[in-house]
């Protein structure tokens, strides 16, 4: 059953309302949204704070690792206490603060899968649930699973990434766009990663 905006948020949320563009029934889409974000990075932190404090009403946090100092540059949802934290734990706990009626889950998993057929429950379960999957992670391996995956579910994905002073974004809808498969023919796999190349905190 679709939510709908209560006089406290439809008061908090004024300045989207205004926007012809978003309105009422734009507000209330982002409180009805599910969107699932696998890799709580630079990237992904960025993404769920301005969605969380927008209103977006569930997002799912997928990470396996903990927070690092090196993170904190551009990480900006962590602070100095959560180092040897898991990022998704430190997240939500972070999140909740800015905005408590975000309903956050968490899975401290790897994205990876036993075969190129199968993936473990939680994962499966957060990209069929999601109305979108941000692809927040470093490495083309996860990226063309998480796109497999999207295609084989059949969920929107946006997927970014940042290195250097460089970032890019593709957005694929099932159905009407080309899937990130057919745009990862076009390029090999990068032989650096932001930690031997760099990155630039906020270009995130």
């Amino acid at each position: 059953m679709s939510k709908s905006l209560t006089n406290q948020q439809a008061m908090r949320y004024n300045r989207h309302i205004v926007l012809p563009k978003v309105d009422l029934d734009g507000q209330e889409a982002l409180l009805n949204a599910n969107i699932c974000i696998i890799g709580i990075g630079g990237l992904g932190t960025a993404a769920a704070t301005n969605l969380c404090a927008s209103g977006v009403g569930s997002l799912t946090l997928i990470d396996h690792d903990t927070v690092e100092a090196t993170n904190l540059p551009r990480q900006t949802l962590f602070s100095e206490q959560d180092v040897g934290i898991s990022k998704v734990e430190a997240a939500k706990a972070r999140l909740t603060a800015i905005n408590s009626d975000c309903d956050i889950t968490v899975t401290a998993e790897p994205f990876s899968a036993p075969s190129s057929t199968q993936l473990s429950p939680a994962l499966k379960q957060a990209i069929e649930r999601a109305d979108v999957v941000l692809d927040c992670t470093d490495n083309t391996d996860s990226r063309d699973l998480i796109n497999l995956f999207c295609f084989k579910l059949n969920t929107p994905l946006v997927s970014g990434a940042a290195i250097r002073f460089e970032g890019q974004l593709f957005v694929a809808i099932p159905g009407e766009s080309r899937c990130y498969a057919c745009l990862r023919t076009l390029f090999e796999s990068p032989d650096l990663s932001c930690v031997e190349a760099g990155i630039f905190s906020p270009v995130v």
